[in-house]
């Protein structure tokens, strides 16, 4: 199978230089070489790219629309080159990744028909005296350069929530890829200059953290657009300057189950939360981790939940049946491991058999593969409650009253996504108040997003908000031009 480019994108150019060995995280199987970008070709990027601001502001709103129609449509003619980097780099799962290939081709496709309405208002002053014979024309106006870094578990689709909204506002890109997952965001950069965006409008390039930590503090992007770890989100907050700034964080994110839920509907519910919980083996900033069910339906759910668990379809991320293929990396294991060990000990209860690590289908033994895990009345001390464990692991626990359960979701530093069960729409009104997340999703899991919803978390969870049009906001900024009529 052949594979893209690794080189390095730097404004319109492929450059070669001291490569890396890129390897699969299923079976550590050479994927490519990556080239890894110096200071000096870093730097070279960030010239280019703030030399390409002028250029990219003054594209006309017909033609960025022009370009993201034409990234849309050549992802769609290369979606089978873009699953297979997925599976290969990211481990993902095919029928997952041929899904995030269809969502990145509706992301460039939504800020394409978006790009010609960015809220320009014209406002009338003249509710004061100074104001009369006064009207302000408010224009929202590109930034400038932009600085993208993506993490490696949705390596396509997170990359078009940085590059679609970027290019629909006039703004070019300098995009830092994760190391894992390097190669769809290369390929995009070829779909990019294919479809006429102008040299400067992108580079990408693989780089080490500490260069990614001094491109952060450099004056010449506007912008820093993060997807990533709370901790390294906020470190990049901390160091960006007078840069505006975007967090997508983690989470660990919860559903809570309500009394009116009954038996015919908890067979639903249980199918949710399991596909919520274990596909693409967690690795999912809003994939279940907590389960608050109230007592009445707690036997019932566990029941199903268990049975489900054990039938998810464990292997190899290249074939179409699997749910749940393998973590990362080695790191990865070792955490979804220690962390349910650390639970368990401290008085959880694991409910499905910790033995059970491989798949169906002759897969049993591969290292990074671990089935799915429940874990019963997890501490509220333990990491596997408090933090982010991205593993598929969920825990369980039983409430009397809402104001217990949603207060259990509230306790912590994450409030990304939750998602509640009910039928009661006063339940529903209810958690939408009291729940302090960024979203809260009806009768669903909080897995649950399409790409032109707002999209972000509050506390540790993030700062602003991404999906189409919502993130144009941090792209742009609001310019007034104070117009009077003449007596």
């Amino acid at each position: 199978m052949t594979f893209v480019d690794g080189r390095l994108f730097v404004a319109g150019t492929l450059r070669d230089g001291p490569a890396t060995t890129l390897r699969a995280p299923w079976d550590d199987a050479v994927i490519a070489s990556v080239v890894q970008a110096d200071d000096a070709t870093l730097n070279e990027a960030l010239d280019a790219g703030a030399a390409a601001t002028t250029m990219m502001r003054a594209l006309p709103a017909w033609r960025r629309r022009a370009i993201l129609e034409a990234i849309a449509a050549e992802i769609a003619a290369r979606a089978a080159q873009f699953e297979d980097t997925i599976v290969a780099e990211a481990g993902k799962p095919r029928r997952f990744a041929a899904a995030e290939v269809q969502r990145a081709r509706a992301t460039f496709a939504l800020a394409a028909a978006r790009c010609d309405s960015l809220d320009e208002q014209l406002v009338s002053l003249d509710g004061v005296a100074a104001g009369e014979r006064r009207v302000a024309l408010v224009r929202r106006l590109p930034r400038g350069l932009a600085l993208a870094i993506t993490p490696f578990n949705f390596p396509l689709n997170l990359v078009a929530h940085k590059l679609a909204p970027a290019f629909a506002t006039g703004c070019p890109v300098l995009l830092k890829p994760a190391e894992q997952t390097p190669l769809s965001a290369l390929l995009l950069a070829q779909v990019c200059r294919q479809a006429g965006l102008p040299d400067g409008g992108l580079s990408v390039v693989s780089c080490t953290r500490a260069q990614a930590a001094r491109l952060v503090q450099d004056e010449r992007p506007a912008i820093v657009s993060f997807t990533g770890s709370a901790a390294v989100g906020w470190d990049i907050k901390a160091r960006a300057g007078k840069k505006t700034v975007c967090l997508e964080l983690g989470g660990n994110a919860a559903v809570v189950v309500a009394a009116d839920v009954d038996e015919v509907a908890l067979d639903g519910v249980a199918d949710k939360i399991v596909a919520g919980a274990f596909a693409y083996a967690g690795q999912v900033c809003i994939s279940v981790q907590r389960v608050f069910v109230h007592r009445s339906r707690h036997a019932a759910l566990r029941e199903r939940l268990v049975a489900r668990a054990h039938a998810v379809v464990c292997g190899a991320p290249d074939r179409a049946d699997v749910v749940c293929g393998p973590l990362v990396d080695d790191r990865a294991v070792a955490r979804v491991r220690d962390w349910c060990a650390e639970a368990v000990a401290s008085g959880g209860v694991r409910l499905v058999d910790a033995a059970a690590e491989g798949g169906s289908g002759g897969d049993v033994g591969v290292g990074r593969l671990q089935r799915p895990q429940i874990v019963q009345d997890a501490p509220t001390s333990s990491r596997l409650y408090t933090d982010e464990v991205f593993g598929p692991v969920v825990t369980l626990h039983a409430f009397d009253a809402l104001d217990e359960a949603f207060a259990r979701v509230n306790d912590g530093r994450y409030g990304l996504q939750a998602g509640v069960f009910t039928s009661d729409v006063q339940v529903l009104l209810h958690a939408a108040d009291a729940l302090d997340v960024g979203a809260v999703v009806h009768d669903d899991v909080p897995t649950f997003r399409v790409d032109q919803m707002p999209y972000g978390g509050v506390k540790d969870s993030g700062l602003g908000r991404e999906g189409i049009p919502w993130s144009f906001v941090d792209y742009t900024e609001a310019r007034t031009l104070v117009l009077q009529r003449r007596p």
